[in-house]
């Protein structure tokens, strides 16, 4: 009842099981930990419903597909191969904000209005509803999701604004009140007394003791692990220059992904950072520029998504990096087993904002005691002294005639 056991959202389902089967032993369950009935309406999302989705296409059972989804074309498992898929299907109508891959592959687009321009509703993990409203209107008459399903259904084309509101009002306890409580929602931005209430849940241990007493065979090679991309995610960020040229947060390398790996894994492949490497899992294969970074795990390469983007009119999400999905497969989407590294030995050269971690020898931090003032000084030289003319970037600037200015 004073501690919380978390697995990691890349974690398959045994090992999500594993960790509520903890937390109930350790009394955790109403104390740190409360379920509540799922707020999706379709539980079996994921690579399964895409690889029932992609049978059902080949065996002619879909006239018609409706999308709106992030382009599933570019980040659908490799193995599905949706692009084929959307080629047998009479009509792909596609809502989307991009000319992207999977807008190639469809009949139809209809343009999608952002979220910033349009009226919606949501709710949140625990099941409390809010109101989105827009802070814009719309720029380029583009569709909102809320009217794009609502034609679908047959409501023609109402504003979204009024299929929200007249959604809210046949909830309300009391019509007569709804535009004080409609206000009221609109100015709080949620729903009072709408999550969800808790719910029982128990652990199939015999379940998750058959799926854990099967591990993946180790097998020859490394193992591959896919992470989402820290600044652009899943691609649907990967037009937006700022966020390209943002570092990464823990490579600081720019505008690219890597296939990062630990000194010693380095070594044994005899690679170094810039090194150019083919990545060969199953019978797939990407090339991709080496990051060698300290602390990473050994006999691991971790390769980010979102980049490598191939036949759209997003032209800065276009142009830079390699494409990670072209190694996810739908029964092991996060990590996989059996990675084979080749050196191309071709030339490269990483733009990375930090080259080093090292602080030269000098301290990053001085303390001292009013009594050790000496000593604080004698070290403060000596830190100075380390740092010659040549080290400096940018020569001192005269400020006597223009203002000083500073971005951090």
């Amino acid at each position: 009842g004073r501690s919380l056991v978390i697995a990691g959202l890349r974690q398959p389902p045994a090992v999500h099981a594993l960790a509520h089967a903890i937390n109930g032993a350790l009394g955790n369950v109403g104390q740190t930990v409360t379920f509540t009935r799922p707020v999706t309406l379709d539980t079996e999302d994921g690579a399964g419903s895409l690889r029932a989705l992609a049978a059902e296409i080949q065996g002619g059972a879909v006239e018609t597909l409706v999308v709106d989804a992030y382009n599933p074309v570019f980040t659908a498992p490799v193995d599905l191969d949706l692009a084929a898929a959307f080629k047998s299907v009479a009509n792909t109508v596609y809502h989307a904000y991009h000319v992207d891959e999977t807008a190639h592959a469809s009949n139809w687009i209809v343009p999608q209005a952002h979220e910033l321009e349009s009226w919606g509703d949501a709710r949140g993990p625990d099941g409390t509803a809010s109101i989105i409203q827009p802070l814009i209107a719309p720029l380029w008459h583009a569709i909102p999701q809320v009217s794009f399903w609502a034609a679908l259904v047959g409501r023609g084309d109402t504003p979204a604004y009024d299929l929200v509101k007249s959604f809210w009002m046949g909830k309300a306890a009391d019509p007569g009140k709804f535009e004080d409580e409609w206000r009221k929602y609109l100015a709080e931005g949620v729903i009072p007394n709408t999550a969800e209430a808790p719910a029982s849940a128990s652990v199939d241990a015999a379940a998750v003791r058959t799926a854990l007493g099967q591990p993946v065979a180790p097998g020859e090679g490394l193992e591959l692990n896919i992470v989402p991309d820290y600044r652009i995610y899943d691609g649907r960020y990967g037009n937006n220059g700022w966020l390209q040229e943002l570092p990464d947060p823990v490579t600081k390398v720019t505008w690219e992904n890597t296939a990062t790996v630990s000194p010693a894994t380095a070594r044994k492949l005899k690679v170094e950072r810039n090194s150019w490497v083919k990545l060969t899992l199953r019978d797939r294969s990407v090339e991709a520029p080496v990051y060698v970074l300290p602390g990473h795990a050994d006999d691991v390469v971790t390769v980010s998504l979102g980049h490598g983007r191939l036949n759209t009119q997003e032209e800065v999400a276009s142009r830079h990096g390699f494409n990670a999905y072209a190694l996810r497969f739908a029964d092991r989407p996060w990590f996989d087993a059996g990675l084979k590294v080749t050196n191309t030995g071709k030339p490269y050269e990483l733009a990375i904002t930090q080259d080093h971690g090292s602080m030269e020898g000098r301290d990053m931090a001085l303390s001292a005691n009013v009594d050790q003032r000496e000593q604080l000084e004698e070290a403060l030289v000596r830190n100075r002294s380390t740092i010659t003319p040549e080290q400096v970037m940018h020569p001192p600037v005269d400020y006597s005639q223009v203002y000083k200015w500073g971005m951090s």
